[in-house]
């Protein structure tokens, strides 16, 4: 009976496979993994616009600032004076661009002032003063920023 026993026991363990390591078997089937669901916001939020944002009171969103140019010459002649943001040469003679011509105008009594905006990424300022009858102007640069230049004659 022994022997029985031992040749049911060999069979069943031949008819089931033996318990596994068998290189031609099937593998297993494997389970993607399934991602998380984003989370909702229980509220929706309406979409955030520009006019929505806070900035801080000390927060300084101007490009430019307030210039108020004085030239002060001989009351006795006329004069015409000009202010450019822009201009090519160099010491003795300067060429104005016309195009960024800040400010213009003619004396009166001996005065002329002008209160401008000038753009906070200006350097300088090329003021020049031309009297009636003469052929080249007086010109002067200023440095910038300032909110007030001063130039007597």
């Amino acid at each position: 009976m022994k022997s029985f026993n031992a040749a049911v026991f060999t069979l069943f363990l031949c008819a089931c496979g033996g318990g596994g390591g068998d290189s031609a078997s099937a593998p297993d089937p494997v389970t993607p993994a399934v991602p998380d669901a984003p989370a909702t916001p229980d509220t929706p939020q309406p979409p955030q616009t520009t006019a929505d944002l806070v900035a801080s009171p000390q927060m300084n969103f101007a490009s430019s600032s307030e210039l108020t140019v004085l030239v002060s010459v001989n009351p006795d002649r006329s004069a015409y004076v000009a202010l450019y943001a822009s201009f090519g040469g160099t010491g003795a003679s300067y060429r104005p661009d016309y195009q960024n011509r800040l400010a213009a105008g003619v004396t009166e009594g001996g005065r002329f002032e002008a209160a401008l905006m000038a753009a906070d990424d200006q350097q300088q300022l090329l003021v020049e003063v031309w009297y009636h009858g003469d052929t080249a102007p007086l010109q002067q640069l200023f440095p910038l920023p300032a909110e007030r230049i001063e130039w007597e004659l």
